[in-house]
């Protein structure tokens, strides 16, 4: 067996049942500008976790390559209740992946639109109680860190 089985050979993009490494494919989660992430399932401990792909076409380009592998080693320092932790990383077929603890619920985004399906304004106190753990994960990932990526003695 491959190292990646694709059923979308256009796109590139997993099916369900598909494999990279010892995860297997549940379902395509969402995608952005840098990646596709899925449900996948560890084979050999059946733990759900968040597969994030880099995308076929960024992973000719050094820069974006840099950025991901960034990403990564800033949240393998990471520590806190409002930052999904990271579980492995690795370069597969090209590609770099981020593996994660998957967290079930429903995007920031949808929990919006169904908040304001039937009120055209977000009451201030709900906009508060989902901004504010946002906010404190950005200072924690943000705040502790000079330049160069070195972390800064602060709260963990």
């Amino acid at each position: 067996m491959a190292a990646a089985e694709y059923k979308d050979e256009l796109t590139g993009a997993l099916a369900a049942g598909d494999t990279i490494r010892e995860y297997r494919i549940v379902r395509l989660i969402g995608a952005g500008g840098m990646g596709e992430v899925y449900e996948v399932t560890h084979e050999l401990t059946g733990a759900r976790c968040a597969l994030k792909r880099m995308l076929a076409e960024l992973s000719q380009n050094p820069t974006v390559e840099q950025r991901f592998v960034e990403e990564a080693r800033i949240m393998s320092h990471l520590d806190h209740p409002n930052i999904v932790p990271l579980q492995t990383f690795f370069k597969e077929d090209g590609r770099y992946c981020l593996v994660m603890k998957y967290i079930d619920g429903t995007t920031l985004k949808d929990l919006v639109a169904e908040l304001t399906e039937n009120e055209r304004i977000l009451p201030v106190e709900r906009a508060v109680a989902l901004v504010a753990p946002i906010a404190r994960a950005l200072h924690h990932a943000h705040c502790y860190w000079d330049e160069e990526g070195r972390r800064i003695d602060g709260p963990r």
